[in-house]
């Protein structure tokens, strides 16, 4: 993502930007993903929603950077349940009972 924001390849990008200038921009993007990401993200929750799943939300979508390892893997555990509990909700929506 960054390197289609910046108009450059991922190979150009990774030979160009510096280890400091990358960690900004991971710092700028948490703030403003950007209109791309805001777009995508916008219409994933509207087809999540339009699909029976309203506990769907913009942010769901938008790309995570982590602030350490352990915050990382910790935000990985927790969007790995959110996922699971929106397809338990699906399913369970289709099948009129709560999957087990």
């Amino acid at each position: 993502m960054l390197a289609r924001t910046l108009g450059m390849s991922v190979q150009r990008a990774q030979q160009e930007i510096s280890a400091r200038e990358f960690a900004e921009w991971q710092a700028f993007l948490r703030i403003d993903p950007g209109p791309v990401a805001m777009a995508s993200a916008r219409v994933c929750s509207v087809i999540h929603h339009r699909t029976g799943n309203i506990n769907a939300r913009t942010a769901d979508f938008l790309p995570q950077y982590p602030t350490s390892r352990a915050a990382g893997k910790r935000a990985l555990a927790a969007r790995i349940k959110n996922r699971l509990r929106m397809i338990n909700d699906m399913l369970s929506k289709k099948a009129g009972e709560p999957c087990a």
